[in-house]
């Protein structure tokens, strides 16, 4: 394990949620934005991750969120912690509601389908994301809720990714 993730990992798992849920996503934007999508907080700490591009469910705006992830199956799965936070993050609201956004990684972006993963299946990733990132449990713990997972399949086809 390198410096880098030991930094990203202390971070994730003893920060004040309440500030980094709000602060940390405007710097990273700000950064991906100068970067042109090649450089990101996760990036940075050698932590697997993408930025999700979903349609906003009441704005319809398109929102970039970058979140971290694990390579699955030729597809990711994300997790919703919103730091550990009592709610879901209204990246999953969005989610619920148009499960065909985009991913971006790396600055290239691809159309997914994304599918939120319950029962067995769900506790099969939940062990594969913790074994990647175990501050998710204590995300878990804090938050008192059961965090949503969702799977990203690539598609073919229009998406998000060509509405920019």
């Amino acid at each position: 394990m390198g410096v880098r993730f030991a930094l990203a990992r202390m971070i994730g798992e003893k920060a004040d949620p309440a500030r980094f849920a709000t602060l940390l996503p405007q710097v990273d934007a700000s950064l991906r934005r100068l970067s042109r999508g090649r450089v990101d907080f996760a990036r940075l700490g050698r932590v697997p991750g993408l930025v999700l591009l979903v349609h906003g469910r009441r704005s319809g705006r398109l929102r970039e969120v970058a979140l971290q992830a694990r390579a699955v199956d030729g597809g990711w799965v994300v997790c919703g912690s919103n730091w550990g936070l009592p709610d879901d993050p209204a990246w999953v609201l969005n989610l619920r509601v148009d499960p065909r956004p985009a991913v971006q990684i790396r600055g290239r972006r691809r159309p997914v389908t994304a599918r939120e993963l319950h029962g067995e299946e769900r506790e099969r990733m939940w062990a594969r994301l913790i074994a990647v990132w175990p501050a998710f449990d204590g995300y878990r713990e804090r938050s008192g809720r059961t965090i949503p997972l969702f799977l990203l399949t690539p598609t073919d086809g229009p998406g998000p990714a060509t509405a920019l």
